[in-house]
């Protein structure tokens, strides 16, 4: 029987040979690698889409992550370092941030975001938190009303764009 702790150890020390560049990375540069990592996800969930819905949850948290960075990408565009932790997955306390700093996006656009927050972060008549990822601890309805991935694709494209806009790289 193999010793994680051994190989564990080992891998681990293989992985702090690689140089280390401690040099802070300026949030207008965060800013765009999150824009790029949103499109990412937001492409991979609508090829999981496309191949139907058996793959429902992992596309929902795909396009979490998406609307996630997107949204992030937005708050570190004005400078703010963006939040971590579990109120770094709220979809909604994200955009009341982006909102206060003069992004904005239509209605519908904001009620696809409830929607999708709902599986992806917590859930709006239990509380129960990221029904995307784990299941959940009692017996509760697991889904809700998701619009269509290019729903989705759009708002990331319009966050990111709008962070570009507030970077001056538009």
């Amino acid at each position: 029987m193999a010793d994680i702790d051994a190989i564990y150890n080992k891998i681990s020390s293989l992985y702090r040979l690689l140089p280390e560049d401690d040099t802070p990375i300026p949030l207008e540069l965060r800013s765009g690698s999150m824009g790029l990592r949103a499109k990412d996800y937001i492409c991979a969930a609508a090829i999981i889409e496309n191949n139907g819905f058996q793959h429902y949850l992992p596309q929902i948290q795909l396009t979490g992550q998406a609307v996630e960075l997107a949204l992030k990408s937005c708050i570190a565009s004005v400078g703010i370092e963006p939040p971590r932790g579990y109120r770094g997955h709220d979809l909604v306390a994200l955009y009341r941030t982006v909102q206060a700093h003069g992004f904005e996006i239509e209605e519908r656009e904001f009620a696809a975001i409830v929607h999708l927050n709902h599986i992806f972060f917590e859930d709006l008549s239990t509380d129960t938190r990221y029904k995307s990822r784990y299941p959940a601890d009692n017996n509760e309805n697991l889904g809700g009303v998701v619009p269509k991935n290019e729903v989705y694709d759009a708002i990331v494209k319009k966050l990111v764009s709008l962070s570009k806009v507030k970077n001056g790289a538009a």
